[in-house]
């Protein structure tokens, strides 16, 4: 059972840099194989289609951009914190990740398997972010965020903004002083009713 898992992991491995270096509508079985070092007869025994290669793909890209984020939020205290993510981006949109990414989240409106991988994704950043926050802001010597779930899905916002700006070619420089824009914002909010 160790072989078949090995296999998967190797070929799904090797779909998900392809996914990074060429996009997801270019992932071919015959490519992943060359990738992954198989034959392509046993990249279809362990997915019977390409659709499910892609949502495996999903599913590796996935736990990486989840890891990559959990990473970055233990990165440090205060503004540490920030600039882990801040690099943690950068480095998914020049990796190619990120636009692996948006390429699977425009195919999860035609694709509930790939959907379903989004969206699970998605709910672990909110709760990593959501855990995260309370204790960021302290550092940051901010009030807490009148509604942490609120402001945790405001984070990962603006950093999908962020993503989609360094991905269309935008100055880095400029897509990072929005960045920190934000959380200035974030940083300076007051619940309602707290004495400015």
């Amino acid at each position: 059972m160790k072989a078949v898992t090995n296999a998967t992991d190797g070929i799904t491995r090797a779909a998900a840099r392809l996914a990074a270096r060429d996009g997801v509508n270019l992932l071919t079985v015959s490519a992943v194989a060359r990738a992954a070092g198989v034959s392509s007869a046993l990249v279809h025994y362990h997915f019977d289609t390409k659709q499910a290669l892609i949502v495996a793909t999903a599913n590796h890209l996935a736990d990486a951009r989840v890891a990559r984020l959990r990473t970055a939020l233990a990165a440090g205290a205060g503004l540490a914190t920030l600039d882990a993510a801040w690099s943690s981006m950068a480095l998914a949109v020049s990796g190619g990740d990120a636009r692996a990414w948006v390429e699977l989240v425009a195919m999860a409106a035609l694709d509930r398997g790939i959907a379903r991988v989004l969206a699970a994704a998605r709910a672990a950043e909110q709760t990593a972010v959501a855990a995260r926050l309370p204790a960021l802001l302290r550092e940051l010597e901010a009030a807490p965020a009148a509604d942490v779930e609120a402001a945790a899905a405001a984070v990962l916002v603006c950093s999908d903004g962020a993503t989609q700006a360094l991905l269309a070619g935008a100055d880095p420089a400029l897509i990072r002083s929005a960045y920190d824009a934000f959380w200035l914002a974030l940083v300076d909010a007051r619940p309602r009713g707290a004495p400015p």
